[in-house]
């Protein structure tokens, strides 16, 4: 926050020395806040701004959090999980709904009741598209096994004409009676 709105909440906004000493306490006997990067890109102009200590931190510990999850396979699902759905949140972006190897290892790696309601929409979507995308191949190779049969049984009708073509009348009679 900029350092007049800090000084105005305080309530020393008419008593500069004692806001001095408040700051000074904050920041290098409690370490409550720190000063912020004037090239941050939050900072928006020249005025002095403090943040709170743990906003400072949050990034690095959210980072190392990450690297611990990423050791093993759970980890991993839950945090492409994540990622897939906050990408899809912030853009409404359909290719981030996950493919059929993502969507198979979220559902077994990740426990469903521990999902975001964003997550579970997420899944959700994939669920249909990959039962979607089943159907159309099961359509598919049902089609090719039906058209495979018809050819082969289409095969055995003309041998079976043209062995009838080749034996004699002769030949058939004995096997009528």
């Amino acid at each position: 926050k900029p350092l007049p709105e800090i000084r105005e909440a305080s309530g020393y906004a008419n008593n500069p020395q004692a806001f001095g000493h408040l700051l000074q306490i904050l920041d290098t006997e409690l370490r409550l806040i720190t000063p912020q990067d004037s090239n941050s890109p939050d900072s928006k102009d020249e005025v002095a701004r403090y943040q709170l200590t743990h906003d400072y931190l949050v990034p690095s510990i959210r980072a190392w959090l990450d690297r611990q999850r990423s050791d093993s396979a759970r980890g991993r699902a839950g945090l492409r999980l994540e990622r897939l759905s906050a990408a899809s949140s912030l853009d409404g972006d359909r290719r981030q709904i996950p493919n059929l190897p993502d969507y198979a290892r979220i559902m077994a790696l990740t426990d469903r009741s521990r999902w975001s309601k964003e997550q579970g929409d997420l899944m959700r979507r994939a669920g249909i598209r990959t039962l979607s995308l089943s159907l159309l191949i099961l359509f598919a190779l049902g089609s090719l096994v039906l058209l495979g049969l018809q050819q082969r049984r289409k095969s055995m009708v003309q041998d079976w004409l043209a062995d009838l073509r080749s034996v004699r009348i002769e030949e058939i009679a004995p096997l009528l009676e």
